[in-house]
């Protein structure tokens, strides 16, 4: 997210303000009372709303503004109103506005807070090793455990000077009493040594035993051995070849799928075409695409010469004298209708086809007027009326008969004739409509078969394809049975890879020389017990054994003591040098910038103690002085900020440098120049050499 720019309408003591902000840094310099504190203030109340009530300035009923912004989702606004803030709050901005102010939105007496960064949250997430901080508590328990057991010096209190005294005494009483009875001491060693010798006969027949069992183990998968052989080889003998995927399986499939629509697409438009060409009765298309305009006015002709055929057809009817003067007057409007006649049917073979309605209104108004003449005289009507009639019709005929010549077609009868062309010429322009779906299908199909033969290609071809498959089906039921052999194998504790070699175990009489031996210490035995019948040197003898029991137990829990010391110091170490958090080293990295490399910091991940590290040697924060403690705060918040925010959140800083000298300003102003790449950094400040620092670095600086 990126703050863009900021319209204040009223807030505080200001009115009608306008700022617009750089992506990375910029300065905002005024003098006190100018609205600084107010505007970084507008800031904080709309992206994080606080409900405390002593801030200022002090909210009013008329606080009006807008904060307009830009993120990974686009542009967006934000409107205050009083308390009220409307629109969409980016995602990346706390919930929490103390944590808001106290990270992102700085002044002077925020950024001098140390609390959150010294304990809570914050410091077990950012600047600690989980569990670190219980590390000193447990080097104490492991220290109290070494002088509790083992002790300091040879005559502190521990366990084991304890122990180590009572086993002195104890053996000084057995010493004792073996000097009373010599023998007893030489039969207690011989019958040790023989314990001796039957505990290294008992170790070799319990060897022999082992070797026996794997012997079995061996023996029973020889057969899975020579299984796993035979199937290895025929892995082999399939030799290098390209696996085919069951993604490859289904381009193929759809491959040929394309292929045969693309066939079928080729076949039909083909057979549309073969039929238009059948239904042209093989007439040349180009002939009677030529005469097709003409075709198509042949219909509208053809009815007007049917009307004439008809009207032909009639008798000749006659008019009576009486009727003289009223058949003068349809005589005239029958010569109108005639008229109409021929000029529909020459407007008709000339203009359109509709225009032969222009005749058939002449027709109607020539049948009209004859209706209306009397015929109850004999005197014959005129016959030019028919004569044209039958010239038009016979003008149709020798049309519609040139027509057919110029294709090549028979002509017998008008009317066939008319039927026959416009079929014809449907048939010749549905073959022309077809030529480009027929080459767009034919190229459809072409490339269809060059994509599939391309697909075969990697393969070697079809039949490549094929034995590809073939081999891959099959070399995966062979690393099935190999692995499923293998798996068998290594569960019976035998190395897959390696068959071993037949094992034979004999036990070469053990058992015979065990049974000998633990006579013998019987025998011995029972000679001891008879050289000394006293439970006191028995009692030594076994208090003795206690203590020196209780002494390899103790001898064993310090060696764990001191094992666990050693991890725990080494473990404290690695996490001091290797294992610090990122929010360290963003920080460390920051301060070395501000201070030119003069110091640097140090946080260790274990209890989160802030140290830094400069010329004079390391400093805890005690030892800060007032600048060096800024600078150091400045940089762990700022990189908990970028941590928390993900170099999403703004940074607005109020006059946080004041506490700096002038070298320190420089170093700062740098830093935060830097830090404005990885995230949006506002400063706002009265300092006059802050700013001319800023323009001096190239840092835009706009005027409160």
């Amino acid at each position: 997210m990126r703050i863009s720019r900021v319209r204040i309408g009223s807030f505080g003591g200001i009115r009608e303000r306008d700022y617009r902000f750089d992506e990375g840094m910029t300065v905002m310099y005024g003098p006190n009372e100018s609205g600084k504190t107010s505007t970084m203030e507008f800031i904080r109340s709309v992206l994080s709303p606080t409900n405390k009530r002593a801030i200022y300035p002090e909210r009013r009923k008329s606080d009006t503004g807008t904060l307009h912004y830009s993120d990974a989702d686009g542009d967006g606004t934000l409107e205050l109103e009083h308390r009220k803030v409307s629109g969409d709050v980016p995602g990346c901005i706390p919930k929490d506005s103390e944590l808001y102010r106290q990270i992102f939105a700085m002044d002077q007496r925020s950024l001098d807070d140390s609390k959150m960064i010294e304990q809570g949250e914050l410091k077990s997430r950012f600047l600690t090793i989980p569990g670190g901080e219980a590390m000193d508590k447990v080097r104490q328990s492991i220290e109290d455990g070494e002088r509790t057991v083992l002790g300091q010096r040879s005559n502190s209190s521990s366990e084991l000077n304890t122990v180590n005294e009572g086993l002195r005494n104890a053996e000084a009483s057995v010493s004792t009493l073996k000097a009373k009875v010599g023998l007893y001491g030489d039969l207690s060693a011989e019958i040790r040594a023989k314990r001796s010798e039957l505990d290294g006969l008992n170790e070799r027949m319990g060897r022999e035993s082992e070797e026996r069992a794997r012997s079995s183990i061996v023996e029973s998968n020889r057969a899975n051995y020579e299984a796993l052989r035979t199937l290895r080889q025929r892995r082999s003998d399939l030799g290098r070849f390209h696996e085919v995927s069951d993604g490859d399986i289904s381009t193929k499939a759809s491959l040929e799928s394309g292929v045969r629509s693309a066939g079928e697409r080729v076949e039909e438009v083909e057979g549309r075409i073969e039929a238009a060409r059948i239904r042209l009765q093989g007439l040349d298309r180009r002939k009677v695409a030529a005469r097709g305009e003409e075709i198509d006015r042949l219909p509208g002709l053809l009815n007007a010469y049917m009307d004439n055929r008809r009207e032909l057809e009639r008798p000749i009817q006659t008019t009576s004298v009486a009727g003289t003067r009223r058949s003068d007057r349809s005589m005239a409007a029958m010569i109108l209708g005639m008229v109409l006649i021929v000029t529909g049917i020459v407007l008709a073979v000339v203009v359109h086809p509709v225009a032969g309605t222009v005749s058939v209104v002449g027709a109607g108004m020539a049948v009209l007027s004859m209706r209306r003449g009397g015929t109850t005289a004999q005197m014959p009507t005129d016959t030019s009326r028919r004569d044209r009639l039958e010239d038009e019709a016979r003008g149709f005929e020798r049309h519609v008969a040139e027509i057919c010549s110029f294709l090549g077609m028979p002509f017998t009868d008008a009317e066939a004739a008319v039927r026959r062309l416009v079929s014809v010429r449907d048939a010749a322009r549905e073959c022309s409509s077809l030529d480009t779906p027929l080459m767009g299908a034919r190229m459809a199909h072409s490339d269809a078969n060059a994509k599939l033969a391309e697909f075969h290609s990697r393969f070697g071809g079809e039949a490549g394809f094929e034995e590809s498959r073939r081999k891959t089906v099959e070399a995966g039921e062979l690393d099935a049975g190999i692995q499923q052999l293998c798996r068998a194998l290594s569960n019976a504790g035998l190395d897959p890879d390696v068959e071993p070699g037949r094992i034979e175990p004999d036990d070469d009489g053990l058992s015979g020389a065990v049974q000998q031996l633990s006579k013998e210490i019987g025998g011995l035995e029972e000679q001891r017990r008879a050289v000394l019948n006293d439970s006191e040197v028995e009692q030594a003898m076994d208090h003795l054994a206690v203590l020196r029991h209780r002494q390899a137990e103790i001898m064993m829990e310090g060696a764990r003591i001191m094992i666990m010391k050693e991890i725990v110091d080494r473990a404290c170490g690695r996490a001091f040098s290797d294992v610090q958090p990122d929010v360290a080293s963003t920080a460390a990295r920051y301060l070395r910038s501000m201070t030119g490399g003069r110091y640097d910091l140090e946080i260790d991940p274990l209890g989160g103690q802030v140290l830094l590290r400069g010329p004079d040697g390391p400093r805890g924060m005690s030892q800060w002085s007032s600048g060096l403690r800024a600078q150091a705060l400045l940089s762990i918040k700022l990189a908990i900020a970028k941590e928390l925010g993900s170099g999403e959140v703004p940074v607005v800083l109020d006059d946080v440098l004041l506490p700096f000298d002038s070298e320190r300003k420089a170093g700062a102003v740098r830093a935060l120049k830097g830090i404005s790449e990885e995230m949006q950094v506002i400063l706002f400040t009265c300092d006059s050499e802050t700013r001319d620092i800023s323009l001096s670095e190239g840092i835009r600086v706009l005027a409160v």
